[in-house]
């Protein structure tokens, strides 16, 4: 069934909302890995995979759908800071930081 077009507005401005300049932490300091991850998890990675149980997947389809989540996981945990400069995470770090959970599998 596909989102009706004013939820699907409210869930882009919920998700441009949280998905702001400063992502990674608050005014205070707080760390938002942990809520943006639940809301990928929970809200993006469900409307993705949504039938998924009846999809057959050519090789093309799954690289493009663990493009899609290494660029979502890239967004919520952000650039890395080493050795003076900020480093963009590779793939296998991603992978360890979701602790090789993927959405093909």
């Amino acid at each position: 069934m596909p989102i009706a077009t004013g939820e699907e507005n409210r869930l882009r401005e919920d998700w441009d909302q949280i998905m702001g300049e400063n992502i990674w932490t608050s005014s205070s300091g707080v760390d938002f890995y942990p809520e943006l991850l639940k809301l990928y998890m929970t809200l993006i990675r469900s409307i993705v995979s949504y039938g998924a149980e009846a999809w057959t997947l050519t090789k093309k389809e799954e690289q493009a759908l663990l493009i899609f989540e290494r660029k979502m996981f890239r967004r919520i945990y952000g650039p890395k800071y080493e050795n003076g400069e900020w480093k963009s995470r590779t793939n296998r770090e991603l992978e360890e930081m979701s602790e090789g959970e993927n959405i093909v599998k």
